[in-house]
C-alpha cells in the first residue's frame, strides 16, 4: 500500500533557512515492510531551539517510494539555528529494506531512528 501521511501535529518552523548546497540526486527506495498493528501515538514535544539556516540549493531529483504509514501526531517546534553552509551532495542509493513490525503502542522502541535521522541530517 502507498503511504498515508497523517500529519496531525503542530509544525512550527520559525527558524531561518540560509546556507549550503543540497543536491539530492540519489534514489531513495523505502520499501521496508511497515506493519503497524498497534497504536502509534507520537505525543512527544520536539523542541529544537537551535537556528536552522539553510541558504543553499535543494535539488531533489531522486525517487522517493514511501510504502509505510506515518502517523505524526506530536508537536514539532523548530525554532533553533542550524547553519549549513557547506555543500551537501547526496548522490548515493539509499535502500531501506528492514521490516518494522509493531504489535502494540511501542512507536519509540520500534522506530528509534526517525528522530535521530531528522535532527542530525541538518547538522
Amino acid at each position: 500500500m502507498h503511504s498515508a501521511y497523517n500529519n496531525c501535529g503542530t509544525f512550527n518552523n520559525c527558524g531561518t533557512y540560509n546556507s549550503g548546497t543540497y543536491n539530492n540526486c540519489g534514489t531513495y527506495n523505502n520499501s521496508n515492510a511497515n506493519n503497524n498493528h498497534g497504536t502509534f501515538n507520537n505525543s512527544l514535544t520536539d523542541n529544537n531551539s537551535n537556528a536552522y539556516n539553510n541558504c543553499g540549493t535543494f535539488n531533489n531529483c531522486g525517487t522517493f517510494n514511501n510504502y509505510g504509514t506515518y502517523n505524526n501526531c506530536g508537536t514539532y517546534n523548530n525554532c533553533g539555528t542550524y547553519n549549513n553552509c557547506g555543500a551537501h551532495n547526496n548522490c548515493g542509493t539509499f535502500n531501506n529494506s528492514r521490516a518494522y513490525t509493531t504489535l502494540g503502542p511501542f512507536y519509540k522502541e520500534a522506530f528509534p531512528s526517525f528522530r535521530t535521522i531528522t535532527v542530525n541530517s541538518f547538522r
